[in-house]
């Protein structure tokens, strides 16, 4: 099974960023969980030529053919 998980802080003391961590590797042999952060996506700011930034599209590509999301 193919997931991804979120981390939805850009904190380094995240405690989400630690379980999401500690699932991917407890839960390894039951599914594949590749850790997402949004701190590496832009700050929301419309842009001018109305063309999404590579890292979104990357981002919203991974979600979009995960069969889950944590």
């Amino acid at each position: 099974m193919k997931l991804v998980a979120i981390v939805g802080t850009n904190s380094d003391r995240s405690t989400n960023r630690k379980l999401l961590k500690f699932m991917a590797k407890h839960f390894a042999q039951e599914a594949e969980i590749e850790i997402l952060e949004i701190k590496d996506l832009p700050a929301f700011n419309e842009p001018e030529e109305k063309q999404v930034p590579q890292v979104v599209a990357e981002f919203n590509q991974k979600i979009a053919q995960a069969q889950g999301v944590i």
